[in-house]
């Protein structure tokens, strides 16, 4: 038997083990890398301000500036993907000149894998 983490969040479920992101209905939505990586950091500090510098840094850009989109277009794309509006988003906030903020309260819990 093995025990795997599973952050749950939203209409969603996460498996970090396997980085799979599955819905309600079992279905499993495809996430690039970096999506994914955003996606595991807001997961794991729900309820913080997450700032671009270490947003980067988790998605190996860390090399950019902090003035790079490239961050926002990846909350952008990752927005899409997981918000019920993404012109609308509540799980992922904008704060202003501070960063993103995962409003989400997130369950941990393991399932027993056999």
């Amino acid at each position: 038997d093995l025990e795997k983490e599973v952050l749950s969040f939203a209409n969603w479920r996460l498996y970090p083990a396997s980085r799979q992101l599955f819905d309600n209905n079992h279905a499993e939505l495809q996430l690039s890398a970096g999506e994914y990586d955003l996606l595991l950091a807001f997961v794991r500090q729900p309820q913080c301000i997450l700032g671009r510098e270490f947003l980067l840094q988790i998605t190996k850009s860390g090399d950019l500036s902090l003035f790079d989109r490239r961050i926002d277009v990846q909350i952008s794309r990752l927005r899409q993907k997981i918000e019920t509006d993404a012109r609308h988003p509540a799980l992922i906030k904008t704060i202003r000149n501070a960063g993103y903020l995962f409003t989400s309260s997130v369950n941990i819990s393991k399932e027993i894998h056999a």
